[in-house]
């Protein structure tokens, strides 16, 4: 007997928890890098970036705040997604809060950022120096995928005529 059951909420709802455990890590290593000493950034990138870092290094406390947002953003993600996967509206609705939220977060952090960087940044570093272009491009690419593009698929997805027609007969 066939399963006449979409197939979007396991897959979607898979690619959130992915996401979610993606997000939880990357904020494990922004808490590991709150203890790194200016020799530790030193024998990483060189000593001109290294300084350029230890200039531009935001406060202990937004980086605390920051570590929060992100550990309460990503087992959101995380709740919402297994809702998904569990064909409940309540992870509807946690997948939507996530995605509201998240999309917010980016705009103020990243707003906080440049504003931050302008303030102190400098004269920015050499990118070609100890691997900083592809720590970067890794970092941009990460942020755009956690908190931008899959944010955006899940506010359009589930709006979609389709989609609600089919979460809306789940169970809370």
């Amino acid at each position: 007997m066939a399963d006449d059951r979409a197939r979007w909420p396991t897959t979607v709802g898979t690619i959130g928890i992915v996401l979610g455990v993606i997000l939880l890590l990357d904020t494990v290593d922004e808490l590991v890098t709150l203890r790194w000493t200016a020799a530790e950034w030193r024998a990483l990138f060189g000593p001109y970036v290294a300084s350029w870092i230890d200039r531009t290094m935001p406060p202990v406390a937004w980086r605390l705040a920051s570590a929060g947002v992100q550990i309460g953003l990503g087992i959101l993600l995380i709740m919402g997604s297994v809702g998904l996967r569990r064909r409940s509206r309540t992870g509807v609705s946690l997948c939507r809060l996530w995605a509201w939220l998240a999309i917010g977060w980016v705009i103020v952090s990243m707003a906080w950022g440049v504003v931050w960087l302008v303030r102190h940044g400098g004269e920015l570093p050499p990118l070609a120096t100890s691997g900083w272009v592809g720590y970067m491009v890794f970092g941009l690419a990460l942020a755009l995928v956690l908190l931008l593009v899959f944010p955006a698929f899940l506010l359009v997805w589930l709006s979609l005529p389709e989609a609600r027609k089919e979460h809306e007969t789940w169970n809370a």
